[in-house]
């Protein structure tokens, strides 16, 4: 028994370094978040010139299926709705891209803000036990500050304002 233990071990820690993202020699961790469906496991990567980012997640579901989604940037977590939202952030500012990990289906939403500018800087947070996210975007290249409301279907839609 101990050995398969150990075979197991050695099979998973080749797996999970043959998966790392991220520039090459960046240092990698993870960190555990629990939802009401699974324990979602968050796989990190450094990033030399921004902040660190999640690049994938894993988690069994109840059927005991492992699964994996690739994602890229800060995670918001709603834990009651088991979704795991995420903006790429880096020092000059965000994507207008964002994922959405829906961990009950199995699938990563993606969607955009409605916004000319290539780049801003926002704040991604979750609407309570809703599917709804807010956003608030910081004034850029001479815009104000707006706000915006998405909601986490597939296609995720985003729209100005507040619900």
């Amino acid at each position: 028994m101990m050995r398969l233990a150990l075979l197991l071990s050695i099979f998973w820690s080749a797996s999970a370094l043959a998966n790392e993202c991220g520039e090459p020699g960046a240092r990698h961790w993870t960190t555990v978040v629990k939802l009401s469906a699974a324990s979602v496991t968050l796989h990190w990567t450094g990033v030399y010139e921004g902040r660190d980012a999640a690049c994938s997640l894993s988690y069994q579901t109840s059927q005991g299926v492992a699964r994996t989604l690739t994602v890229w940037g800060q995670p918001q977590v709603n834990e009651t709705a088991n979704l795991i939202a995420f903006a790429s952030c880096a020092d000059d500012g965000c994507k207008k891209t964002i994922l959405i990990a829906d961990v009950v289906r199995g699938v990563v939403l993606k969607g955009a803000l409605p916004v000319s500018v290539p780049q801003a800087y926002f704040s991604i947070k979750w609407k309570g036990a809703s599917r709804t996210l807010s956003v608030d975007m910081e004034g850029v290249q001479g815009q104000p500050n707006r706000k915006f409301t998405c909601s986490a279907s597939d296609p995720i839609v985003c729209v100005s304002g507040e619900l």
